[in-house]
């Protein structure tokens, strides 16, 4: 009620209301291409939600007004009607005198002030917020050129003020937007880059803190103004601005304290940077990224670049950090900030690279997009010539001829994928060929070379992205294709054996370590998954230590049937992460009625 009362007196101060129409301040008089002018104001329609209109809400009052003028406050009352008409219409009252509230010193209020302030634009509760809102202010201007440095002051020191301000103290968040929007209106600076390096202060401001849902109207339509005017310098500023709060309002803002050549470069009017991305196979690829882009909007601009657009299907792929020297990583949080992560691995000195591929597999290949079939070919090169993709059902001193032909097709393909013209020679096979094969080749070569050379006839014609086309279609069919690997024990009544773990869409598989045969599969079928519990929370009495590595005993199953397999802890984190992210994508693929599937139901207990 009490929030009503005071818009509705605000309304009162910009206009009065009469029957069904609203006569309120001319915007033509009230603003120009660059802000507020000094002219009077006449009867005419002005916008909900300006900046002036929440300054008269919620600004200090003046406290220089003598005590008997109309406030804001109480401005609903008849009394208070009377004075706002004598207002408006320059009519004398009772005591034959005139208003003394002038239109200059309403929009004084809320456009750029050349000198520092000497209270806070809010009210705000105590003295020392007042003068942090001050210190502030001051900062802003030193900031945008227009206080001299302090001495030994440098600019970057004036952005850290305001962040730690804005962090420690969450009430003054509005305040310092306030200050911002006032500062880059109808800015008359001496110094021309004071406007717009006021604008790109808000734009940066925006990527670390949102404001109050009472201020978010206001300043929405602020920088809906600025940025729909092409007449405006600060136009992409003030969209970049209007991306950067968005964003904030759903991921929650910056978290990190940003590096001084992030600072640096917003100084130079860079409010983005050109960052690597490295994708399998070692290829680089350039991306824009602001200060508010997080971890999910690079892995949707590259699946854009990909021909991907479903969202379900995005979530396919993942964003990991490479850190030089750790044996391990984990895929980066959706929801994290880029520039974040990158401040703190600069800071720390670490050697990185961001790498960019497909961590879950239900989707279907797409063949249609080069980028894509380079992006798949080069991610399961690596297990296909482990050997993790061949399934033997036979004793290993055998092979069926017609599994080793299919193997020699596919080397061939290999060979010209990596864009060679001449048919490989002896020594190339077996770079070319899965480990567990190249004993059976070298055994007969030269009868296995005229295969391959009279294969290299129907190969020829290919390009480099036909030949990957074609593996891709060969070996999507196999049984273990869209798996990630993981070396395990398996224990059995106090005895452990080495075995391989295949984590797909089908579930759990644990696979003989040789012939790769599956000794047991458990599914997480989302049927059954309300029988059972699941937790990625490792119990102290669960860790074991062997020779000076840490495992984590898992268990699979349910009440009746369980399995007890032993992993690296971080290969642990890892499978539950795998679990869930397939679970996730079912769920969203079944919530839009475009995918159902079996998934295996799982339990497991680190």
């Amino acid at each position: 009620m009490k929030a009503f009362v005071e818009e509705k007196g605000a309304l009162a101060w910009a206009g009065c209301r009469k029957g069904n129409s609203t006569f309120f301040i001319s915007s033509e008089s009230l603003s120009t291409e660059d802000g507020f002018t000094k002219e009077k104001p006449t009867g005419a329609s002005a916008e909900r939600h300006s900046f002036l209109q929440y300054a008269m809400i919620h600004f200090r009052d003046d406290l220089s007004r003598p005590k008997d003028e109309p406030k804001i406050n109480n401005v609903g009352s008849l009394r208070g009607t009377v004075k706002i008409l004598e207002y408006l219409t320059g009519k004398k009252g009772k005591r034959d005198h005139i208003t003394d509230w002038t239109w200059k010193e309403l929009t004084d209020k809320v456009k750029y002030s050349p000198f520092p302030i000497t209270t806070s634009l809010l009210k705000l509760d105590c003295e020392y917020l007042n003068r942090l809102a001050v210190d502030s202010f001051t900062a802003i201007m030193r900031y945008m050129g227009d206080l001299p440095l302090g001495l030994h002051q440098r600019e970057i020191e004036c952005v850290y003020t305001i962040l730690v301000v804005c962090h420690h103290h969450q009430v003054l968040r509005d305040e310092l937007f306030c200050q911002l929007m006032k500062q880059t209106t109808n800015n008359k600076s001496l110094n021309h880059d004071s406007s717009i390096r006021g604008w790109r202060l808000l734009a940066f401001i925006a990527a670390f803190f949102k404001c109050s849902d009472s201020l978010m109207p206001y300043l929405m339509k602020y920088l809906d103004k600025a940025a729909q005017d092409d007449r405006r310098i600060e136009k992409a500023t003030a969209e970049i601005c209007k991306d950067n709060l968005k964003q904030t309002e759903k991921y929650g803002g910056r978290r990190n304290v940003p590096t001084e050549s992030e600072i640096n470069a917003l100084m130079e009017g860079k409010l983005s940077r050109e960052q690597i991305y490295f994708l399998p196979g070692g290829v680089q690829i350039t991306m824009p990224t602001s200060a508010s882009s997080v971890v999910e909007d690079i892995i949707g601009s590259i699946c854009r670049k990909m021909g991907i657009t479903e969202e379900s299907e995005c979530r396919e792929f993942s964003l990991y950090c490479i850190i030089e020297g750790d044996q391990y990583t984990m895929p980066l949080e959706s929801n994290e900030y880029i520039l974040d992560l990158i401040a703190e691995l600069e800071r720390n000195e670490n050697a990185y690279y961001l790498v960019f591929c497909r961590s879950v597999w239900n989707f279907e290949l797409r063949l249609d997009s080069e980028l894509y079939i380079d992006i798949i070919f080069h991610q399961i090169i690596p297990d296909y010539l482990e050997g993790y993709l061949t399934v033997f059902t036979f004793h290993q001193e055998l092979l069926h001829q017609e599994i080793l032909n299919e193997l020699l097709s596919i080397a061939t393909l290999l060979h010209r994928a990596n864009g060679n013209n001449n048919a490989p020679i002896e020594l190339e096979m077996p770079g070319l060929l899965p480990k567990p094969i190249i004993p059976f080749f070298t055994k007969k070569p030269d009868n296995y070379m005229k295969y391959i050379r009279r294969l290299w006839e129907n190969v020829t014609p290919l390009s480099a992205t036909e030949a990957k086309a074609q593996y891709l279609e060969i070996v999507k069919s196999w049984p273990l294709f869209g798996s990630c690997f993981f070396g395990i024990k398996l224990i059995e009544e106090n005895d452990t054996e080495e075995a391989l773990l295949a984590i797909n869409k089908m579930g759990a598989n644990v696979l003989d370590m040789i012939t790769h045969e599956t000794l047991w599969r458990f599914s997480f079928s989302a049927e059954t998954l309300w029988r059972f519990s699941f937790s990625a929370v490792s119990h102290h009495s669960n860790l074991i230590e062997v020779q000076g590595t840490t495992y984590a005993d898992v268990i699979f199953g349910d009440e009746i049937i369980k399995k007890t397999i032993r992993l690296q802890v971080d290969h642990a984190h890892e499978v539950t992460r795998l679990i869930k992210h397939y679970e996730l994508i079912q769920n969203m693929k079944s919530e839009n009625g475009t995918f159902d599937v079996n998934y295996p139901a799982v339990m497991i207990k680190i």
